[in-house]
């Protein structure tokens, strides 16, 4: 069995606390039962980038692909630790812990090449289908947007000062002739077109992710 890398310990700030009236607000994150504004799953994500270059080396620039399921929210700061599970299939157990040891959220990495399909396409392939869909009702598989989306340079550099885990590769663009985006980032584009889409749902409600996944293919 190979043996599990652990990586440091890490306090990950909530960057979206000032956002009214979403998971991340104190406010309506206490009214749904959590103990605090939730810090976002993809910032959780970015602590992994130091166990997924030493299993995977430069190539998960290229052609990585992070699965993860969400388990428990934490507040902003809460300190959690990321766990890598290397094995023979090419494809790699992920966790994240708090303090307590409760899982926050967990998945697989690997290389696009590997033949065995992610965590969150497993879980996908064996979800009974909804037999009633009422906030969704009015949105289907597929559905795609018409606006146009960007990240701008400001808001990563914004990011890059409470980062978790930075890397060089999210400052210079030596390397890939771009500045690559982290996590967080790459699903910062999708938020236009995801508003767009849920303009078609029931109002009022509150959005959050159960899990991601990024792949670079």
């Amino acid at each position: 069995m190979s043996a599990t890398l652990a990586g440091e310990w890490g306090t990950p700030v909530n960057t979206s606390a000032h956002q009214k009236g979403g998971i991340h607000d104190d406010d309506t994150a206490t009214d749904l039962g959590f103990r605090g504004g939730t810090v976002a799953g993809s910032i959780h994500m970015e602590q992994f980038l130091p166990l997924l270059l030493d299993a995977f080396s430069e190539a998960w620039w290229r052609n990585g692909v992070l699965s993860m399921y969400f388990r428990q929210a934490t507040v902003d700061r809460q300190p959690v630790r990321c766990f890598l599970t290397p094995s023979s299939s090419g494809q790699a157990k992920v966790w994240m812990e708090n303090e307590d040891q409760q899982i926050i959220m967990e998945g697989s990495a690997n290389l696009s090449d590997c033949p065995k399909s992610s965590a969150l396409r497993e879980r996908l392939a064996v979800v009974r289908p909804a037999d009633e869909l009422r906030i969704l009702k009015d949105i289907s598989l597929g559905h795609q947007a018409s606006t146009k989306t960007r990240v701008e340079r400001r808001f990563m550099d914004e990011q890059l000062r409470v980062i978790t885990q930075s890397h060089e590769h999210f400052v210079s663009d030596e390397t890939y002739g771009e500045r690559v985006l982290s996590n967080t980032q790459v699903v910062r584009i999708f938020d236009p077109a995801e508003q767009q889409i849920a303009e078609s749902a029931i109002q009022p409600f509150v959005g959050l992710y159960g899990g991601i996944e990024i792949a670079f293919e």
